[in-house]
C-alpha cells in the first residue's frame, strides 16, 4: 500500500501596523534631515575613489534599514 502524503498547508501571518496619522510625512523629513547632517559632517568628495563618499553612502543607506 502506498502511503498518502499529507499536504502541508501554511497559513500566512499578516501583521497589521497601527495607522499613525502623519507618519508618512514625518519619516521622510527625518530621513532628509539625516542625509543633510551626514553630508555636512562628512563633507564627502564627490569622487567614487573617496572613502568619505562611501561612508556617506553607507550611512544614508543603512539608516533607514535600522
Amino acid at each position: 500500500m502506498a502511503k498518502k502524503k499529507k499536504k502541508m498547508e501554511f497559513e500566512t501571518m499578516q501583521v497589521k501596523l497601527p495607522h499613525v496619522k502623519g507618519l508618512s510625512i514625518v519619516l521622510p523629513v527625518i530621513y532628509i534631515l539625516w542625509v543633510a547632517v551626514m553630508y555636512y559632517l562628512l563633507l564627502p568628495a564627490l569622487n567614487i575613489h573617496s572613502r568619505g563618499l562611501w561612508l556617506f553612502v553607507l550611512g544614508v543607506i543603512l539608516f533607514p534599514l535600522g
